[in-house]
């Protein structure tokens, strides 16, 4: 079987967390299983958020990321420009 590489969370990673190269490793997985919807580099991931719980070792779906940084209470009550 042929086998692909893709990104997988090294620890369950929190929705809204900002996401860096240092959470994630590489996997091999066969390349029948992996869509091109898959994170395959973790070039992709840099500047981007969890739009939802991406588990560990599991596979990251492009649908799971944002570049916008969700806004929850804390967030909401900083003025603009101050980020």
């Amino acid at each position: 079987a042929e086998y692909v590489e893709i990104v997988v969370p090294i620890e369950t990673i929190e929705t809204g967390t900002g996401l860096e190269a240092t959470m994630f490793r590489k996997d091999k997985r066969p390349a029948l299983a992996v869509t091109n919807d898959f994170v395959r580099d973790v070039e992709e991931i840099r500047g981007q958020f969890a739009k939802g719980l991406l588990i560990k070792s599991q596979p990251i779906h492009r649908d799971y990321l944002t570049t916008l940084q969700p806004v929850n209470r804390l967030t909401a009550s900083i003025p603009v420009g101050y980020l």
